[in-house]
């Protein structure tokens, strides 16, 4: 497990662009409510290496939002290609990077999270947030 670690770790350093995130071609809004809460948590890296490591392998939060609004934002794509992406009333696993997480903010179920969302490194991710608790 630690040689497959090292190894990918090897194999996205050597190549620079493996190893950044690279910006998403469709941007979307959505709006939903917040039903699972997850925080992946890789083993233990170093700063220097968790900058050059891809965003799979980072410690990030995974939320399974029930989608009940999406925008197009821009991008290659329109409203449909939004839709089709996050269709209405669906639950979708979203990656929120545990540096753009506010402080007090813990993604409880039932809140209602919205935001522009983009596919980095293969997987749904908010670029930014707003986070409401429901009344």
């Amino acid at each position: 497990m630690i040689f497959l670690l090292f190894a990918l770790l090897g194999i996205f350093s050597l190549n620079p662009a493996l190893a950044g995130d690279p910006d998403p071609t469709l941007v979307c809004k959505i709006s939903g409510t917040i039903m699972e809460n997850t925080l992946y948590a890789p083993p233990r890296l170093a700063e220097s290496e968790m900058k050059k490591t891809p965003l799979a392998l980072r410690e990030n939060y995974v939320l399974g939002i029930l989608i009940d609004k999406v925008i197009y934002v821009r991008g290659d794509g329109s409203l449909s290609d939004c839709q089709k992406k996050y269709p209405l009333e669906t639950m979708v696993n979203f990656v929120v990077k545990k540096d753009l997480v506010k402080a007090y903010d813990s993604f409880s179920p039932w809140e209602i999270l919205s935001g522009e969302v983009g596919v980095v490194a293969k997987y749904p991710t908010f670029l930014n947030y707003t986070l409401t608790r429901k009344p």
